[in-house]
């Protein structure tokens, strides 16, 4: 009766034992697989900052040269602008030379008329002009 105590004691032992050691296994188990879930969540959101910083950067480069355009267009119609502001100034002078020598009428339109002999009162309307 001694040893058959022994034995069952020694077998409920073993039982125990072996019930810790699958609880252990199932542990292992599922940890691990927790760390394998854990370990592609991490590259998962790595993928998605390094998308995200790559959509930044070409979002960037996009408005740079957007205002890189902006900026050349802005100085090419300045200079337009001042080329045709020169032109303009240009033609008036020419104008202003070439009509400056005569009198004018004061009605519209204004007539632009030299007389053939000057007088007093037409070389005082000409130094006036």
């Amino acid at each position: 009766s001694e040893r058959g105590r022994n034995r069952r004691l020694f077998g409920s032992l073993m039982g125990t034992l072996k019930s810790i050691k699958d609880e252990n296994k199932k542990f292992e188990k599922s940890n691990v697989a927790e760390k394998r879930q854990q370990v592609l969540q991490r590259v998962e959101q790595r993928a998605r900052q390094t998308s995200q910083k790559i959509r930044e950067h070409e979002r960037e480069m996009i408005t740079q040269k957007q205002q890189a355009e902006k900026d050349l267009k802005f100085k090419i119609n300045a200079k337009a602008e001042d080329k045709h502001l020169e032109l303009l100034f240009v033609t008036t002078w020419q104008h202003h030379e070439k009509v400056g020598k005569f009198l004018r009428t004061k009605t519209e339109p204004r007539l632009c008329y030299k007389p053939a002999k000057p007088c007093e009162v037409t070389e005082a309307l000409a130094e006036e002009a």
